[in-house]
């Protein structure tokens, strides 16, 4: 009787523990559809914001170019300058038009492209400054540009 009760027993906890494995199993199941569809529906609103800033116009540069720094003004200049420079600058338009970033062409001293951001102070900072195939500027344009951009900032 008593070998038949153990056995009774075990095989009740084994069945217990197998249900309590499926039950997790199904939990585990849900929460990653829920997760799954957390996702979809995030890039979904990601993507439908995306496509409204796409049909707004570019903001206006925050500043000033000069006869050697040209504000890149539209997704068309982005694109040519990419073309021109090989490099990534098409791709930058959606930080331009979310604000806080822009991107400029520079031919002097040396041909490069210019990408400056917003700081936390709200004074526009040069992020990247690049040559032809993404190939670090020389010292003098990278002065050329510090220079622009302080005095950009003073006149404001």
């Amino acid at each position: 009787r008593q070998v038949l009760r153990f056995r009774e027993d075990a095989e009740k906890e084994i069945q217990a523990f197998m249900l309590r494995r499926e039950q997790a199993k199904q939990e585990a199941a849900r929460r990653a559809e829920q997760e799954r569809l957390r996702r979809w529906e995030e890039a979904r609103l990601r993507s439908k914001r995306e496509a409204e800033l796409r049909r707004l116009p570019f903001p206006p540069p925050p500043l000033h170019g000069t006869p050697d720094i040209l504000p890149l003004t539209s997704k068309e200049l982005l694109e040519m300058e990419g073309r021109e420079q090989n490099n990534c600058a098409a791709e930058h338009d959606m930080f331009v038009r979310r604000g806080g970033y822009y991107v400029y062409q520079v031919l002097a001293p040396e041909r490069a492209t210019l990408s400056i951001y917003r700081g936390r102070n709200g004074r526009w900072r040069r992020l990247e400054l690049k040559g032809k195939n993404n190939k670090s500027a020389k010292a003098a344009t990278e002065q050329a540009v510090d220079r622009w951009l302080s005095q950009a900032r003073e006149f404001r």
